[in-house]
């Protein structure tokens, strides 16, 4: 089993577990070069500690951003889920064989609970989550002005 395919199979757990990190790295961020745009002192802060913490979160989601393009690249697989008819058969096959090495590779119940409900190459029930920004200015009246 490949690097890859461990750190993909953690993914949902980490995607789940930390979902606002990247928010927060970015805001780490600010604060770190705030003195060189601004003679102020910048209004938040963080302790050294969880600024560390934090930017070594984003630093591991971002290669694991990478490991799933990857994984797509190799499954055939595009970022919306989708593949050509010709290459559908191939694709899942590939993703079966990812998916269950991943699993393999997971110590606990709650990683592997996480993976199956959360797994990125599968259908997913729209109606588990809530409805995005635009689904619901879609299903608003709209007026106008």
């Amino acid at each position: 089993m490949t690097d890859d395919t461990q750190i993909l199979a953690q993914l949902p757990c980490c995607i789940f577990s930390h979902v606002g990190e990247p928010c927060q790295a970015e805001l780490v961020l600010v604060a770190n070069l705030w003195h060189k745009y601004s003679a102020y002192r910048c209004p938040i802060s963080f302790p050294a500690a969880e600024a560390d913490s934090i930017v070594h979160l984003q630093s591991k989601q971002e290669e694991v951003g990478v490991r799933l393009k990857h994984a797509r690249n190799a499954t055939g697989i595009s970022a919306n889920g989708w593949t050509t008819p010709n290459k559908y058969d191939a694709a899942l096959s590939r993703d079966r064989q990812l998916k269950a090495d991943g699993f393999a590779s997971l110590n606990s119940d709650y990683e592997r609970e996480m993976t199956s409900r959360h797994w990125p190459f599968d259908d997913h029930n729209e109606d588990e989550y809530p409805l995005s920004h635009s689904a619901r200015r879609q299903q608003s009246p709209v007026f106008p002005i």
